[in-house]
């Protein structure tokens, strides 16, 4: 990915097929994200702090519809907890583009 930086309330939305595993790791990121996994209806179902550089994979248990990756610590400094449903305005809170830095 070899991304250096990510805003303070910026973030990376991935649209996933539920009927695939979904797996995350961190090779070639350089930051510290948190990974966190939705269901159909924006349900957080689980979320990983993610160590840079580290081939470490983080999987979703569950069927995952979404996931998104932000600074880590974001979900915690927002006391957003697992099976809370996420509202959708949340989204507006990040900045949807191609993947540039």
């Amino acid at each position: 990915m070899w991304r250096t930086q990510l805003a303070e309330d910026h973030g990376m939305l991935f649209m996933l097929d539920a009927q695939q595993p979904a797996c995350f790791w961190m090779l070639n990121t350089p930051l510290a994200l948190s990974i966190a996994f939705f269901d159909q209806q924006w349900q957080l179902l689980e979320y990983f702090d993610m160590t840079p550089w580290s081939r470490q994979i983080h999987c979703a248990q569950h069927s995952a519809h979404y996931a998104v990756e932000v600074n880590q610590g974001w979900f915690q400094q927002r006391q957003i907890e697992i099976g809370q449903p996420w509202q959708l305005n949340w989204l507006n809170d990040f900045s949807l583009n191609d993947g540039s830095p």
